[in-house]
């Protein structure tokens, strides 16, 4: 099932008291997903990975403590328990919201010791952890694994769950990742598929087979010991965030650096964050591709050279506002279009004209917008020209920031 379908089913679950169990591969947006709930609902979640303990006392926190002596003189000792403090935490959050249902996430149930996943289990089951009852209004969903190293549930307390099968949706994904880095969401609109690959090996291809053996499914090796990076969602959204903080020159800084492993250090950086998949792969060579794409844009302005317009001259020699705009309105679409273009690219101070000019502009032709995505990558429109322009409110404005301006 995928996560855009599951909202409305669990909330009827949490209304009825029935316990989810969302099963699927680790690091697919589970956890993400019941938070996202959590804020739906308006209330808070508590999320408590089971996975981390390594004994039972640990989620229970039950401790034998010295609470006197008897009439031997000997030291009386009783049993206490101090719950895990996220379980204490939601406790705690439930009794003073009666009016919300919070919920108390465990994550990783069934990925931890027989003993840890047990007592994991009281409390969605019974209710209660050590000493403590779980209060009505404190929904608990339940997450693990079916593959794997894990501890396998018996049939009674799997009938105690609504057991959702999960797999990571692209969309799900990309809609709650606004900040999502351009590279990266380019990638998985063209490869949705690769939103969850295991580490391989990528076979060298002659051309006839490559796409072949990119777009094969690549099953997860879930041998623990196995201390590989793979790419889910989760490292997706980490390879994303660093590529954020890195400027496109440092990309090429990086693609120009060569490792001990003959490989660019932008690869290996890309492969520790996300693993050495198909999704690694066609990263680096997006960026590769976008960044030569940009080079030879920035190459081509260089080399640019606008041919004045024809009426540019008579255009800028008028001193009356009043002639100036009688001018421009007989002008055509295409021609002031053109004027507009290189008004913003000529070296003199053109305020005074860009003024008339820029309102009575709605679009731009399919030649001077090429032309002016070009001179805007390579900074070549007049910063004067150009702050009168943005300082207008008019249509054209619009249209400029289409090109990043």
């Amino acid at each position: 099932m995928k996560f855009e379908n599951l909202t409305l089913l669990v909330e009827k679950d949490i209304k009825n008291n029935c316990v989810p169990m969302l099963v699927g591969d680790p690091g697919i947006g589970k956890s993400s997903w019941v938070e996202s709930l959590a804020k739906r609902l308006g209330t808070k979640c508590f999320t408590l990975p089971v996975n981390q303990l390594a004994e039972k006392a640990d989620l229970t926190g039950c401790r034998l403590v010295p609470v006197g002596t008897d009439k031997d003189g000997k030291r009386d000792y009783a049993q206490v328990f101090y719950p895990h403090i996220v379980i204490r935490k939601a406790i705690d959050y439930a009794l003073a919201n009666a009016d919300e249902t919070p919920i108390l996430f465990l994550d990783e149930i069934n990925r931890s010791t027989p003993d840890v996943t047990s007592e994991a289990l009281s409390i969605p089951t019974l209710r209660s952890i050590g000493d403590r009852d779980i209060p009505d209004n404190l929904k608990v969903i339940i997450a693990g694994n079916d593959k794997g190293n894990v501890c396998s549930l018996d049939k009674a307390s799997i009938t105690r769950f609504v057991m959702y099968h999960m797999e990571p949706d692209v969309n799900t994904f990309m809609n709650a990742n606004p900040d999502l880095n351009k590279y990266v969401s380019a990638v998985l609109k063209k490869y949705p598929d690769r939103i969850v690959q295991d580490a391989v090996a990528i076979p060298a291809n002659d051309g006839e087979n490559k796409d072949e053996n990119e777009d094969a499914v690549y099953e997860i090796d879930y041998d623990d010991e196995n201390m590989e990076q793979m790419t889910v969602p989760r490292t997706i959204t980490c390879v994303s965030n660093w590529l954020n903080e890195c400027s496109d020159h440092e990309l090429i800084g990086m693609l120009n650096t060569m490792t001990g492993n003959d490989n660019t250090l932008l690869y290996e950086a890309v492969v520790a964050h996300s693993g050495e998949t198909p999704f690694s792969h066609a990263l680096v060579q997006e960026i590769f591709d976008a960044l030569c794409s940009q080079a030879q844009n920035i190459q081509q302005a260089q080399n640019i050279s606008l041919t004045e317009p024809a009426r540019y001259q008579e255009m800028v020699s008028f001193t009356s506002r009043d002639n100036l705009n009688h001018f421009i309105a007989a002008l055509t679409h295409d021609e002031k279009s053109e004027l507009f273009v290189y008004a913003l690219y000529d070296t003199r101070d053109n305020t005074n004209v860009l003024e008339c000019l820029a309102p009575a502009i709605t679009s731009l032709n399919v030649r001077d917008s090429q032309v002016l995505s070009t001179l805007a990558n390579s900074h070549k429109i007049n910063d004067v020209n150009y702050a009168a322009v943005c300082s207008l409110d008019c249509k054209i404005t619009q249209v400029m920031s289409v090109f990043g301006l």
